[in-house]
């Protein structure tokens, strides 16, 4: 019965963005590509707080629906297009899914979820602090990943 409670309060994180997805209007890009242009001023007007005729709101609903012109003129994409498109889009798709399950595989999660237990069983002295050395190596190590990705 130990697990009710913290299931319990994971549960209140889930309500409160059910909640928030009931009263989120719908957004106008998606509006547009419904055919809903009208609805999607609206929707803007709401997301902006700005009044429906505000040359700022018009201009934006304007781009939003020369972008989609755009998208048309392009013509219909397909998930295929994402594993068999030009320029080589199924290598690279290939690679960032390869790379995924590779890094699953290295067992990382183990390291991450299970240390403290581990480190205690086999008999290291102070598993906490090595879990939390590990830890803030994930951390600091993070950082210079994201700037070099980034850049």
């Amino acid at each position: 019965s130990a697990y009710r409670i913290p299931l319990g309060l994971q549960i209140i994180p889930a309500l409160i963005l059910t909640a928030g997805l009931l009263v989120l209007p719908e957004t106008p890009r998606f509006l547009v590509k419904q055919g809903k242009n009208e609805a999607a001023g609206l929707s803007l007007s709401r997301l902006r707080r700005l009044d429906i005729t505000h040359p700022a709101l018009i201009e934006e609903l304007q781009e939003i629906i020369a972008n989609h012109q755009y998208e048309l003129s392009l013509g219909p994409s397909t998930y295929r297009d994402a594993f068999l498109g030009t320029p080589n889009l199924g290598r690279r798709t290939f690679t960032g899914c390869g790379l995924q399950m590779l890094q699953q595989l290295t067992g990382i999660n183990f390291i991450m979820y299970y240390s403290t237990t581990f480190f205690n069983g086999v008999g290291v002295n102070s598993p906490y602090t090595k879990s939390t050395i590990i830890n803030v190596i994930n951390v600091v190590s993070t950082i210079p990943g994201l700037l070099i990705i980034e850049s």
